[in-house]
Order: structure tokens, then sequence, then C-alpha cells
């Protein structure tokens, strides 16, 4: 009998929002120690992931990995809170400046719009513009956008083609496929990278462990802990595997709280024969981590 393959972590970004602050339902702590994190990034490296993910508003995370040698690290950043009310072109230039200046390192991968709305304003097309005049100057290699639900394409994607949009997919928020997105996307040569694959950690969450506020959500997660049941599926390796099936995806990001879960996540074995169809949730209060009400 063939064994399975591990999943390749070729694909996978690590997500640095939680290695200075705390992010996600699951993260306790509010920093890493730099020991942590030299951990990481030395797992990362020999397991052939060459991508991190931050961003300059994650409580100074740039700072703490320009302690590190990030030479063979590709770097997503994102931008927002643009202070429209003085020179965009100037205070985005300085902002990257700024961080590559605290990383260490020549330039970006990528630059993403955090918040896909800063170009639904009337100086949309300044930020966009900004964004094409660093590309151009060498300083950022693709620029695009991170969106929270594919309606924000309907809008942006004729007027600010990007090269990369980071986009929430998970087992629960199918949106992306179930909209037409993620062909059109993958068509144009856009890459998409996967983000909120855990749904913060919610999916991860064991029985009886759901936080008070996801209670009214009861029958939508007796469900997915009865399909985990009937795979024989942990919920770690559904996540991923259901993101990984996924060919349109290019990268998938995820965050971890210590070297055990990246060492977890490295070690999942590819499986192609889930069907996840039924698992697909369009309650907008539950996959979509900005209407919650974290207590």
């Amino acid at each position: 009998m063939r064994k399975s393959k591990v999943i390749s972590a070729k694909k996978f970004v690590i997500g640095t929002a939680n290695f200075n602050m705390k992010y996600g339902l699951n993260n306790k702590k509010n920093f890493f120690k730099k020991k942590t994190i030299n951990k990481i990034l030395n797992i990362a490296k020999k397991n052939k992931i060459f991508y991190l993910d931050t961003a300059r508003t994650y409580n100074n995370v740039e700072k703490v990995l320009g302690n590190f040698n990030l030479d063979k690290f590709k770097i997503i950043t994102k931008i927002k809170n643009i202070k429209l009310n003085k020179n965009i072109y100037n205070f985005i230039q300085n902002d990257i400046l700024k961080s590559i200046y605290d990383l260490r390192i020549k330039n970006f991968y990528g630059l993403l719009i955090h918040n896909p709305n800063d170009l639904r304003k009337k100086r949309g097309k300044e930020i966009y513009n900004c964004l094409l005049n660093l590309k151009r100057k060498g300083l950022i290699k693709k620029i695009g956008y991170s969106i929270n639900s594919p309606n924000d394409l309907n809008y942006l994607y004729k007027k600010f083609k990007p090269d990369l949009i980071q986009t929430p997919l998970n087992v629960f928020d199918q949106r992306i496929i179930h909209s037409g997105w993620i062909k059109k996307l993958k068509k144009d040569k856009v890459e998409i990278h996967a983000r909120s694959i855990f749904l913060q950690g919610l999916l991860l969450r064991r029985r009886g462990n759901l936080p008070k506020q996801f209670y009214k959500f009861k029958n939508t997660f007796d469900k997915w802990y009865k399909w985990l049941d009937k795979n024989n599926s942990s919920a770690l390796n559904a996540c991923l595997n259901f993101v990984c099936s996924k060919n349109e995806i290019k990268k998938i990001i995820f965050g971890i709280d210590n070297t055990k879960q990246l060492n977890d996540i490295l070690s999942i074995k590819k499986n192609n024969f889930l069907n996840y169809t039924n698992l697909y949730s369009n309650n907008t209060n539950l996959i979509m981590p900005n209407k919650w009400r974290i207590k």
C-alpha cells in the first residue's frame, strides 16, 4: 500500500501578526521570545517555507523580525490607516521605506492595501498610482489588496487591477469559490493567497470548547464535528487539505502560537478524497471575524 505524502510546504506563508501581539481566538500570549522566532524561521527554511506575511500595524513586529537574517525570505506587507489629508505618495513611500529599514531588507515581494475600502474613497486612484510607482522603483514586486469578501472585487477589480490578492478561504467560508472569482483571478494570472484558513483558530476548537458568542451557530458546528468523525479526520487535517485542494491558490497563510503547531502542520498528510461541499456557510456573522464581538 502506497504511503500518503505530506502536504508540500512550498505553498505556505507564515503570518507574523501574533509574533508581537495577541491575534486570533487561540493566542493567549502577547509576544514571542526571540528564541522562539529564531526556531520558527529555522524550521521554515529547512522545510522550504520562504514567505512571511506582516504589516506595519502589527505592534512593531517588523522591528522584531529585523533582528533576524531574512535574506532567504520573501515578505508581504500591508498598509492601512492611510492619511487622506496628507500627500498620499509621500505618506505611503515613507511608510514602506521605514518598514524596509526596520526589516533590513532590500524590497518587498508584495504590498497590499489592508482595507480595500481605502480604494473606494475619492483619492483611491492616487493610492493605486502610488503603489504602481513604488513597483516601478523596485521597492515592491507585486501590488494588490486584502479582501474581506468577493464583493470587494466586484467594485475594485476593473479599476484597480491587482497582481496579488489575499482572500479568506476555509471550509465554512467558500465565497471566493462559489462567486466564481477564484477561476476569474486564476485565468487573469492574479496570484491568490488564502488567509483565515482556520477562521482565526475557531475551526480548530474542540467540541464543547467554543466561546459563548458562537453558541448560536451550534448547528453549523455540530455538522462540522460530525463530518470530522465520519471522515476520521482531525480539524487541522481537514482545514489544510481543503485549501490545498484548490489549485488556483498560490500561497496559504497561517499563524502559529509555537513551534509545535508549525511541526504539526508540516506533518499533515495529503488527502484528495474529502468532500467539503456541505460545510459551506453563508452566514457572514460567523465567517467574517470583523463582525465578531470578542469578549
